[in-house]
């Protein structure tokens, strides 16, 4: 045998236990899925700022204000796996959702046009997105919680 080839032996007899599932790789896909989650957020609020700002100005510094967290947040949790990015997202995905529901519920300063439009398909795809990504970061933040509670 040559040096390399028993170099390669000892290397992969390092290698951990293959029918042991990774328990990184779900939190890896709720992590990248919760940052195209807030991309999305960030998009679709973003097409919908010109004619949002056109209407109402303090509606649209919100949008332009969710914009920009969405993608800083977003950001942050592609690098870092931290509780309070987890709760940042949350946040940043909970807002809109309370402002669609306050919205439409009853007249705002800000918003007098959208009271009983519920049906907006646009907003109707923002608020998919927003649940999802809210329900994401449940999940991540009740697994944290899980996974301290067994140590």
């Amino acid at each position: 045998m040559t040096d390399a080839h028993t170099s390669a032996v000892l290397d992969a007899s390092r290698i951990e236990d293959v029918g042991e599932p990774n328990t990184d790789a779900p939190r890896m896909l709720v992590r990248g899925l919760t940052v195209v989650g807030l991309a999305g957020i960030a998009l679709i609020h973003l097409a919908e700022l010109p004619d949002t700002w056109r209407e109402s100005t303090g509606l649209g510094a919100l949008f332009l204000l969710l914009v920009i967290a969405a993608v800083v947040v977003g950001s942050a949790l592609v690098y870092l796996d931290v509780i309070p990015l987890w709760q940042l997202s949350a946040l940043v995905a909970l807002g809109p959702i309370v402002g669609y529901v306050l919205t439409r519920s009853a007249d705002v300063p800000f918003d007098h046009g959208d009271v009983g439009n519920w049906l907006e398909p646009s907003v109707l795809v923002a608020t998919f997105v927003e649940v999802t990504v809210l329900a994401l970061c449940g999940y991540a933040l009740l697994t944290v919680k899980a996974r301290s509670a067994r140590r």
